[in-house]
């Protein structure tokens, strides 16, 4: 478990792994130079369980690099990994060290999550792919794994790579399935994932948008190259991007707009952008003019855009 900054919900999630009904493990928290009073409360934590393990880091080094030395420090035969906001069910741990004691040919396995809100409110249900080869074909176009709710056999090949912020997890599934490791999930809810609505901003949401693009273009490459670019990628290009007040790269601005379909005003500010910049008559005028009819208007032409696969046309132009 990583932790920075989680006062609030850290003890809860603590104490979801504490009371599972498999009981034989080790709890291992790096504390990523928190600020708040959440590493006090991993103290009192860790006088009551021996089975609970506190590292702490100097400074904030950011959750893929505290994920991976809490993965090199772990000694069990598998590796679960647990985000501090969220909330694990009581049989979590059992069933998918069962599953994989049983299925020798899966590499990583999830679950299904249930959506809470701050206040630990039920909000929805995750729909995503259970089988292998569902989860295989669905990768390349978003991440179907809630990292949150992983367990995976602790061979020392999974990694998260430290460059690719906000969605190093995506990149590591990525990684797995180039290396021909297998990926399901349990048809259970096992987890309850926390949505914070003030964990992404409009700025987060580009940035995490194009580092995803990146993670599926380095899967690209190694499936026809053999490897990826990876040591020669440097993500300030991405981490200092500015699309909110310069004028934007026209690539940019149409990679971030073809990646906004479900942010309704995202899409309305960057396809004004590329209409200001580049000119009025060009392919994403529709996407502005769509904004118009209002939220749920939009929403629906959309769906139906989506289902002609208009928007594919556009986004090859």
């Amino acid at each position: 478990m990583s932790v920075y900054n989680a006062e609030k919900y850290v003890a809860e999630a603590i104490q979801s792994i504490l009371n599972q009904s498999f009981k034989n493990f080790e709890l291992i928290i790096v504390d990523d130079a928190s600020t708040d009073g959440s590493n006090e409360i991993i103290q009192r934590f860790v006088k009551l369980d021996k089975r609970l393990i506190c590292f702490k880091n100097k400074a904030n080094k950011y959750a893929a690099v505290s994920r991976n030395f809490g993965i090199k420090k772990a000694k069990g035969k598998y590796v679960a990994i647990m985000d501090a906001d969220d909330i694990s069910s009581l049989n979590r741990l059992k069933k998918q060290f069962n599953f994989l004691e049983k299925n020798k040919d899966i590499f990583l396995v999830g679950s299904l999550a249930k959506h809470i809100n701050e206040k630990g409110k039920k909000i929805g249900v995750s729909k995503i792919p259970i089988k292998n080869k569902i989860i295989k074909d669905f990768l390349l176009k978003d991440n179907p794994i809630y990292n949150s709710s992983i367990m995976f056999r602790n061979d020392k090949t999974f990694i998260y790579r430290e460059k690719i912020f906000y969605c190093e997890d995506y990149d590591a599934f990525l990684l797995l399935d180039s290396k021909g490791k297998k990926i399901e999930n349990l048809d259970e809810y096992l987890i309850n994932y926390r949505i914070l609505s003030t964990s992404i901003s409009r700025s987060k949401r580009v940035k995490q948008a194009l580092f995803m693009h990146k993670a599926q273009e380095f899967y690209e490459q190694r499936l026809s190259e053999g490897l990826d670019y990876y040591g020669e990628f440097d993500p300030k290009e991405f981490l200092e991007i500015d699309l909110l007040e310069k004028k934007s790269s026209k690539k940019d601005l149409i990679f971030v707009v073809t990646n906004s379909l479900k942010y309704y005003s995202d899409l309305q500010f960057y396809s004004k952008k590329l209409i200001k910049y580049y000119g009025f008559f060009n392919p994403f005028l529709l996407f502005y003019l769509l904004t118009f009819g209002g939220k749920n208007n939009f929403e629906f032409i959309i769906k139906s855009i989506q289902k002609i696969k208009l928007f594919i046309g556009l986004y090859r132009k």
